[in-house]
């Protein structure tokens, strides 16, 4: 690589140094956790070629220990070979990926965990060969029961969120069999758990928490296109940045405040209320002006020492 490494290139040199440092202890499964990784981020950047390589590195060190692992190892693989023309050779990878994600998803059903076993049946459906239709939409029929027997003993413990992602997997297998109107009730559900874990938030004083969970419920009525519970929610989004930076301005952290001020004017916009939106863009111009201001006086007081 060059000396001029990309943002990538230096991720991959440091994942590189630590599958080094786990092989020079004999940590094997670790050593090829990171091979794993490190395939991962080439294949997401084209590097399919580069991709392969250590897939395969990382299912030689896996093989005895990690099958669930090594299952999403063949499927990543299939995808590479069949970037690069090799059709054979991606559908011998996603045969050998759906019998290690069935076999996974059968020792996570035993063990008890749901989530795992869920996992693990959507990557056996999503490797099966396009004649297996059947076979796929009981997979995700499985897969579908799982998540929601879990999202159920979650939402019994007031794990909200963790609740709602479970809901939300379930949804996107009903989107692939083509039942996007249960779909819809499932991502509303999901977004009323998450209403509750903001709701705590709040109560907790933790507004930007507060604010991060009621953007994304309002991004995600958005799109399923319900616009009035996706404005309600990007309006208490920012009310509570706006709490989080008066937090941080009287805290004297300028760029914070400035920072969630900006996230607040844009839940105003995205809610419809352009006034208040740009009263709060004002307020950060302001603020901008401030740091400007500081910095300068710094470098002054700086040059005068």
């Amino acid at each position: 690589m060059s000396s001029h490494h990309k943002p990538f290139e230096v991720k991959i040199q440091k994942l590189l140094q630590r599958a080094e440092m786990f092989r020079t202890i004999g940590s094997i499964p670790r050593e090829g956790v990171y091979y794993g990784l490190i395939a991962t981020i080439f294949m997401e950047h084209a590097k399919y070629i580069e991709a392969i390589e250590y897939f395969w590195k990382s299912i030689d060190l896996l093989d005895k220990y990690k099958p669930d692992l090594v299952a999403c190892s063949y499927s990543n693989l299939a995808f590479c070979y069949e970037k690069i023309g090799e059709e054979s050779t991606s559908e011998d990878c996603k045969e050998k990926a759906a019998e290690l994600f069935s076999k996974s998803a059968d020792h996570f059903i035993n063990q008890n965990q749901l989530s795992l076993a869920a996992f693990c049946m959507e990557g056996y459906a999503k490797n099966l060969l396009k004649g297996d239709k059947i076979k796929k939409e009981k997979a995700l029929e499985a897969a579908i029961e799982y998540h929601m027997e879990r999202a159920d003993e979650l939402i019994s413990e007031n794990r909200f969120n963790v609740a709602a992602d479970e809901l939300e997997a379930a949804a996107k297998c009903f989107m692939i069999l083509g039942k996007e109107y249960i779909a819809n009730e499932l991502y509303k559900k999901a977004s009323r758990e998450r209403e509750k874990r903001a709701d705590f938030s709040v109560l907790e004083g933790k507004f930007l928490l507060a604010a991060l969970t009621y953007e994304k419920i309002a991004k995600r009525y958005e799109i399923i296109e319900d616009i009035s519970n996706a404005s309600k929610n990007y309006k208490l989004a920012g009310k509570y940045y706006i709490t989080a930076a008066d937090v941080e301005l009287q805290n004297r952290n300028l760029d914070l405040g400035a920072k969630y001020y900006s996230k607040a004017s844009n839940c105003y916009f995205n809610a419809g209320e352009i006034n208040k939106a740009n009263e709060l863009a004002e307020k950060v111009g302001k603020i901008l002006v401030q740091i400007s201001e500081v910095f300068k006086q710094e470098n002054l007081e700086r040059n005068l020492k």
